[in-house]
């Protein structure tokens, strides 16, 4: 069976939180808000133990005890004196002499008061007894009680006047800060109908008081919340109600002209004697704050977006080397999965050896950044990748090193261009060489033929004798063997001048043009030049060999770039055109043009010699131009050079307007 116990204090406070703490422990409790109340109960239900409070009104602690002690039904039960009014120990000798059990100070901690409780409510506890002093006696002692009490109530007076002070301090202020509130401040009872709201909600919703107070807080959905917030405010109200406090939740409200703002709101309940009796909110407008964290968000993912999109490769890596950051062009450049990079040292995926080494060196600063750097990466299917390298340390708001930045540019496709350039640039070399081999070995021949024949024909004379001796005829024999050979030398050498020539064919010099342009891009971007090309519509298509134009446009547009090395601002013109001639036929022009040194006046005569050249030795072979000026020539065709006004040269090639036929 239950123990009954029986707690009284005039402060509703501590009379909740002492009945939930004994409830906690299993008792049961009944209650009262002064000593005559008390009585009152215990009388018609004794319980088995009561705890008082000590100071109350109609009748206190102290008067409560002697009436207790003096009923016959009640004196054998304990009686404990809570207090945290008379805490003195004149206090403490007086409650004990009107028969107090236990003389408890407020506050008291749980464990030790639920213990103290316990050890009054044993079975073996006998209740302290006093006996009835002489009348002398209990007026000198109730004397000594009303001089305690009267000090007590006194210092209670004073205490109560300056807390009463303060109030109506407090009260002004609050009603100062209620006005002037930059936040909206709201109260709600528990019908929820809203009984105050601050001036502040003109300011910041647009509306008035009278729009608020006196109605029910269901009549603003819709109008001042949206429903998806509403529905959050009517769930936070029921958790408000329910003794929590609610913090930081962000509402979406409708302001007075149908804008949309937000709040930032936090709740709590309203208590009275210890029970919630409404409760009181404050929002604070952060729709700037909102706006501003929306559209940061929104750059965030706009410069997500961008840097995985970029169209060059981007990591970071940490003073480790490991890699911590990377985008998704870097990923499909190497072919792997987020997962298979970030957290990997750098140099995993570098072919370079000393990858590791440098990585290490640059973070330490004792190694310069990367600008422009190639270096072949190893993609996941082992294939090499190459590509040009920037980087740069970035650093810790102490100004320690705390990683590396790095970009890199795909260029196999460059590098791949650049061989291929090279390739054709070797082939025209070779062309340009055997084409000059040729012409020398065709007139080598020719002067070594004629002497040769004479010879030959005095050899076979003198065999046609009839009294040659038999051993002069053998060394005759010998002597024109070795003449048939010479010959057959001489007959390779001229096969040698006869350069093969592909068969002529129909073709489009913008085709031609824009082929070889095409070869020369990379090399342009790497080289800086600007490039500026015109081509003439509808041109007519014309017979030629289509190998030797290119390697014509190929040996001028070289010279071109080669001519303005050392030049800040290079400039590359190219242009095709259609020139009419009355009476004669058409002719294609091509035009090749450049900013650089231009063509002195003591070259113009000897630029189109073979093995003339003013290129540094081991750069040119001087045989380029005449080769070209040739293969024009042998094409009915003019190659011819001038100086710019803007400075630099021309070269510009006139081709006729034919058909079909072998060059």
């Amino acid at each position: 069976m239950k123990k009954h116990i029986l707690i009284v204090d005039d402060s509703s406070a501590d009379l909740y939180m002492l009945e939930t703490l004994l409830k906690g422990h299993g008792y049961d409790v009944a209650t009262a808000e002064n000593g005559e109340q008390a009585l009152e109960k215990a009388r018609l239900d004794p319980p088995d133990l009561i705890v008082s409070d000590s100071l109350m009104p109609v009748m206190d602690g102290y008067t409560l005890c002697r009436e207790w002690k003096t009923d016959d039904t009640l004196r054998r039960r304990p009686f404990a004196l809570y207090t945290a009014t008379y805490t003195d120990s004149k206090s403490e000798a007086l409650a004990l002499d009107l028969g107090v059990d236990r003389f408890i100070l407020k506050p008291q901690e749980p464990d030790v008061l639920i213990g103290i409780v316990r050890e009054l409510l044993e079975d073996g506890y006998r209740a302290r007894q006093v006996e009835a002093l002489p009348t002398g006696e209990e007026m000198e002692l109730f004397r000594q009680y009303n001089e305690v009490l009267f000090n007590k109530l006194e210092q209670k007076m004073q205490d109560l006047e300056t807390a009463n002070r303060k109030l109506r301090l407090s009260e002004e202020s609050y009603r100062r800060t209620f006005a002037n509130a930059s936040d909206v401040i709201c109260t709600v009872d528990k019908n929820l109908i809203v009984s105050s709201i601050s001036p502040s909600v003109e300011r910041v919703l647009g509306y008035t008081e009278q729009d608020f107070v006196g109605r029910p807080v269901t009549e603003f959905e819709h109008r001042v919340l949206t429903p998806e917030s509403f529905a959050r405010a009517t769930a936070d109200v029921a958790t408000v109600l329910g003794g929590q406090t609610i913090d930081s939740t962000v509402y979406e409200f409708i302001a007075g002209d149908g804008t949309l703002k937000y709040g930032e709101v936090s709740g709590s309940p309203l208590m009275q004697d210890g029970r919630i009796t409404g409760i009181v909110s404050v929002a604070r407008d952060i729709t700037d704050r909102v706006l501003a964290t929306r559209t940061l968000r929104e750059s965030e993912a706009s410069f997500q977006e961008l840097f995985n999109n970029a169209p060059v490769g981007y990591f970071e890596y940490d003073t480790q080397g490991c890699i911590h950051r990377v985008n998704r062009t870097c990923l499909e450049m190497l072919g792997y999965q987020p997962e298979d990079v970030v957290g990997q040292p750098a140099w995993k995926f570098v072919m370079d050896e000393k990858a590791r080494q440098q990585i290490m060196a640059r973070l330490s600063g004792t190694l310069a950044p990367f600008k422009g750097v190639e270096r072949s990466y190893r993609r996941k299917d082992g294939a090499p990748l190459t590509v040009l390298v920037q980087d740069r340390l970035f650093y810790d708001e102490q100004g320690q090193i705390k990683g590396i930045r790095c970009t890199f540019q795909d260029i196999t496709d460059i590098k791949q261009a650049q061989e291929n350039l090279q390739t054709a640039k070797e082939q025209l070399l070779q062309a340009e060489k055997l084409a000059s081999l040729g012409r020398l070995s065709a007139g080598v021949a020719h002067e070594i033929l004629n002497p040769v024949n004479i010879i030959s024909m005095e050899l076979q004379m003198l065999m046609a004798k009839d009294n040659v001796p038999p051993d002069v005829l053998e060394e005759l024999k010998i002597c024109m063997a070795q003449i048939e050979r010479i010959v057959g030398i001489t007959q390779d050498l001229k096969q040698l001048a006869r350069v093969p020539s592909n068969k002529t064919v129909m073709a489009d010099i913008n085709d031609i043009v824009a082929h070889i342009l095409n070869l020369y891009d990379t090399q342009l971007k790497i080289e800086k030049i600007e490039t500026k090309v015109h081509y003439q519509r509808d041109l007519p298509m014309t017979s030629l060999d289509k190998g030797k134009i290119e390697q014509v446009i190929l040996n001028l547009i070289t010279n071109a770039v080669d001519a303005m090395e050392g030049k800040e601002n290079k400039v590359l013109r190219v242009r095709t055109d259609l020139e009419k001639t009355p009476g004669d036929a058409d002719s294609l022009r091509i035009t090749v043009a450049d900013n650089g040194t231009g063509i002195s006046r003591k070259h113009r005569s000897v630029i189109y010699e073979p093995f003339f050249t003013t290129k540094e030795s081991g750069k040119g072979t001087g045989l380029g131009l005449p080769i070209s000026y040739s293969i024009v020539e042998d094409h009915g065709g003019t190659l011819r050079a001038d100086n710019n006004e803007w400075g630099g040269a021309s070269f510009h090639v006139r081709l006729p307007v034919t058909v079909k036929t072998d060059v």
